[in-house]
Formats: structure tokens, C-alpha cells, sequence
């Protein structure tokens, strides 16, 4: 049976998430400048997992495997923040109180523009699909034909042309003060063709990297202007969501925005699905273990391709376990928790503190050059997919080193100039 959060209690899984949401962001607190901030999110998915844990243990009992993860995921909650630095830090290399000489506006412009045509050009096959589909109820399906496999290099630059638009679109915004109406209007289309291709959570996670923005450029914000535009974000968040539930109904003909409602809300608590398929169908004997398959977990789409190795990823296998063999799936992700039961569970005590420790290095990163801001930035937004999928977050940085010293970078570090007349 696939995962539904409808057989467990659902008020012990309300009041527990309410409980370990509530309780993470006042351990936190002192960890970022804005409830909209990103790492808000990350809050909640250590939450999910522990109120999804309380609701197996409560129906289930508590057995060894539930309990071993849950403490687990406690442990990685302490040892990541230990590990966090505190919000007042400063990251950004720039400041409104210096002349700002050493970056060249026409550059980061010419970026912006760019970046918008990649992204673009990234949803080739959703225009196709829209061409081919005039119907605008059906264009919100699409996400489950991209979900089939999309060529590569368009999921390359979807996906990390995204994070840097933010980016760029706040260092216009507010260190150069240029552009702010194109800005606005150029990256609102973004945003709204990726609602149209079936993004539930795009809304939401865009107002979330904008916390992330906040606390990069902190410096060219009043505290009473966070605190105002803090206020703004969560009334945005709230309208994401009905917007979020909205689209969801148009996945079926025979939905309603109940059903809406009932999926987005399964959303939020189903994080644990993997977990649940990994104890109830015996994943501690089925699912191979060691140093070798940890290696195949994470990089095995790509060594496959040398080693003629048909490696099926976790996510793949966790779904197998329930529904037998099959081609392709979405699957489940590849939280910690599960990492560390391929890598070998009789290695947590290491593995918890080294995965939150880079998770947390990845959050604050800082570099000597002015010109990897953007870079550090980019690692930032990304850093949380290390605890929750490492495959796809390994997947997502290649993306955005890729990007960032092909087109990026080069722009940034080079200039081309008149040469000298030879007297």
C-alpha cells in the first residue's frame, strides 16, 4: 500500500507537527533575521518527519527502527545548530556605505537579461506542451509529463538559472537600484509560467529565497523594513498556498479544491513516506548496504554510464518494495536518515555530525572573491537538499557550478578593452 497519511491519527499528527514546528524556530530564533527565511522550511521538514514518526510509533508502537530514526533526527537538529552560525554574520561582500567600485553594472545586467533567456529556453517542452495542449486546465499536468524525464540539459538550467535569477534580481533591486521595474515584471513572468507547468510550491519557495536575499543583503534593509515585508511574506505564503491547492485541483477532472486541500496537506506530513516504506516492508534486509552502494545511491545515474552498472536509486527501490518492479517512479527522497542506513547505520554517530555540519557550512559559506558571491549565494539557497535528497542536491550543485563558470563567472572576471595605440 502506498503512503497515506490518512491512516494515522491525524491529530497526533497536527498537534505534534504544530509542537516540533513550534519548538524548532524557538531553538533557532537566533539563527536568522526573518520567519521567511528558507531555513523556516528546513524547521518544518525536521518537523514532518518527527510529528510522521509519532504517528507511527502511536499506531505501530514503538519499535526500534522509528525510534532509532526519530533520535536521529534529533541528533542532526542539535548538531546543526551547534554547527549554524548566528544571523549576524555578514556575508555580503558589498556595502551601501562604500563606493561599490569593483563591479560593473552593464555586467550584471547583461547576467540578469541572460539568465531569463536560459530559463526560458529551459521550458522549451512545456511551450511545446502548451502548443500542442491550448486547453489551460491541462497545462497544469504537465508537471507529471516532466516528472517521465526531460532531456538533461534543460533540467541542468531549470534548475540552477532559477536560484541565480534571485539572486541578481535582488542585487538589481537593491545595490545597484536599477532596472527594478523590469526586474519585477521580467521575473514575475518566470514565476507564473512555472505555476502554469504545475509548480505547487514554486510560490512558496520564491518568497522563501527572498528571506534568503534578506539575509545576505541585510545590510541595504531597515530592520522595520524586514519586519514589514516579513509581515507581506506570510500573507503572500498563505495565498501561495490557496494557490498551491488550486492547481492541485486541476490534476484530475474529478477533484475538488477539498481534494486540493487534502493533497497539499499530505504534502506537508509526507515527508516520512520513505521511512515508512523502509520499515514496513523490511528495507534493513532488502536494500543493500555498505561503502560501494552509498556511492551508487548518490552518483549512480552518472557512473552507470561508464560502468554499464543499472543502478536504480533509492527512491526506486523504497517504491519496488511496495509495488513491485518497476521502470521508472518518482520515488521517495533521500533524506539522512535513509542515507545513513545504506552507508550503514553502526556509522550515525559520524554521519549525523558531518552531514549537519556541511549543511550548515553550505548555509553561511563566505569567499575571499567578490566575484563567487553569487556562487555563495547559490550554495546557500541549495544547502538544505543535503539532509533531504543528497542525490538531487548533488545533481543541483553540478548544475550551478555548470552555470556559473560557463556563463557567469567568464563575464564577471573578464573585460574587454580598447588596445593602446602604438605611438
Amino acid at each position: 500500500m502506498l503512503f497515506d497519511i490518512t491512516q494515522y491519527n491525524q491529530y497526533i499528527l497536527f498537534f505534534t507537527f504544530i509542537l516540533f514546528t513550534g519548538a524548532g524556530m524557538y531553538l533557532f530564533r537566533s539563527k536568522y533575521i526573518s520567519i521567511i527565511d528558507p531555513l523556516t522550511l528546513h524547521i518544518i521538514w525536521i518537523a514532518s518527519h518527527l510529528s510522521f514518526l509519532s504517528g507511527y510509533m502511536y499506531r505501530y508502537g514503538i519499535g526500534i527502527l522509528p525510534a532509532f530514526f526519530f533520535i536521529n533526527m534529533l541528533l542532526y537538529a542539535y548538531f546543526y545548530k551547534l554547527f549554524l552560525r548566528n544571523n549576524k554574520v555578514v556575508l555580503s561582500p558589498y556595502s551601501p556605505t562604500s563606493d561599490n567600485k569593483s563591479f560593473k553594472p552593464g555586467k550584471i545586467k547583461l547576467i540578469f537579461v541572460l539568465l531569463i533567456f536560459i530559463n526560458l529556453y529551459s521550458k522549451s517542452s512545456f511551450f511545446q506542451y502548451v502548443i500542442e495542449n491550448p486547453n489551460i486546465a491541462t497545462w497544469f499536468l504537465y508537471r507529471f509529463i516532466d516528472m517521465q524525464g526531460r532531456d538533461p540539459l534543460l533540467r541542468i538550467l531549470s534548475g540552477s538559472s532559477s536560484v541565480f535569477l534571485i539572486f541578481y534580481a535582488f542585487f538589481l533591486f537593491t545595490v545597484i537600484r536599477k532596472w527594478r521595474y523590469f526586474v519585477v515584471i521580467s521575473y514575475a513572468m518566470i514565476v507564473l509560467l512555472d505555476v502554469f507547468a504545475g509548480g505547487r510550491s514554486i510560490l512558496v519557495s520564491i518568497i522563501f529565497n527572498f528571506g534568503l536575499g534578506f539575509f545576505y543583503f541585510r545590510e541595504y534593509f531597515k530592520i522595520s523594513e524586514i519586519n514589514r515585508f516579513t509581515k507581506k511574506g506570510l500573507i503572500f505564503s498563505g495565498a501561495a498556498l490557496v494557490a498551491a491547492i488550486v492547481v492541485t485541483s486541476f490534476y484530475d477532472s474529478n477533484y475538488s479544491i477539498s481534494d486540493g486541500l487534502s493533497i497539499v496537506t499530505n504534502r506537508f506530513l509526507a515527508a516520512g513516506d520513505g521511512l515508512e516504506y523502509y520499515m514496513n516492508y523490511d528495507g534493513l534486509h532488502k536494500i543493500k548496504t555498505g561503502l560501494e552502494q552509498y556511492v551508487y545511491s548518490i552518483f549512480g545515474i552518472y557512473l552507470k554510464r561508464f560502468t554499464g552498472v543499472n543502478y536504480k536509486n533509492i527512491g526506486l527501490q523504497l517504491s519496488e518494495l511496495v509495488l513491485g518492479d518497476l521502470e521508472f517512479t518518482q520515488g521517495s527522497n533521500y533524506t539522512f536518515l535513509l542515507q545513513i542506513m545504506v552507508i550503514g547505520y553502526q556509522f550515525f554517530l559520524i554521519y549525523i555530525p558531518v552531514i549537519a555540519y556541511c549543511t550548515a557550512k553550505l548555509r553561511t559559506i563566505k569567499f575571499n572573491s567578490q566575484m563567487l558571491f553569487p556562487l555563495s549565494f547559490f550554495l546557500s539557497a541549495t544547502s538544505f537538499l543535503l539532509p533531504e535528497d543528497i542525490e538531487y542536491w548533488f545533481l543541483t550543485t553540478v548544475s550551478g557550478l555548470l552555470l556559473f563558470y560557463v556563463l557567469i563567472y567568464p563575464i564577471n572576471k573578464f573585460s574587454f578593452t580598447k588596445p593602446k595605440r602604438v605611438q
